[in-house]
């Protein structure tokens, strides 16, 4: 665990560094069905660390381009961008604490949890993470 920390904490560091951060929104779910997202404990600890970092969300029924359009997910709003540092491997915040970049991290990793995200652009078009 503390090899990835420090591992994802330089990706960060050189991300910031040379200005190469993007504005993104998360859509979050679980791969199990039926069980509804608001009532998963990964999902209530993900919202809580929305909640930690002032990251308005809200339950939706459909996410673009899903293969199964009857699966609930949790959305981030556009308003309240999440700023990241994007590498192959990843998505990870830039200003939260490691500790929970590293803990979301592994939840997606290990696919308890699946994250779509997208790119909020200057003009407020979203675009998929790619």
């Amino acid at each position: 665990m503390r090899d990835a920390k420090k591992l994802i904490a330089d990706w960060i560091k050189q991300r910031v560094e040379n200005h190469e951060t993007y504005q993104c929104m998360f859509d979050v779910t679980i791969p199990q069905l039926p069980e509804m997202p608001s009532d998963n404990q990964y999902i209530k600890e993900i919202c809580g660390m929305f909640d930690k970092y002032g990251i308005r969300y809200w339950k939706v029924d459909t996410i673009p381009g899903s293969f199964n359009l009857n699966r609930d997910w949790i959305e981030t709003e556009k308003e309240t961008p999440i700023e990241c540092a994007v590498e192959y491997c990843g998505v990870y915040p830039v200003n939260w604490d490691i500790d929970d970049v590293v803990r979301i991290e592994e939840l997606e990793r290990t696919g308890i949890i699946i994250i779509r995200v997208l790119w909020i652009q200057d003009d407020g078009k979203l675009v998929d993470n790619h």
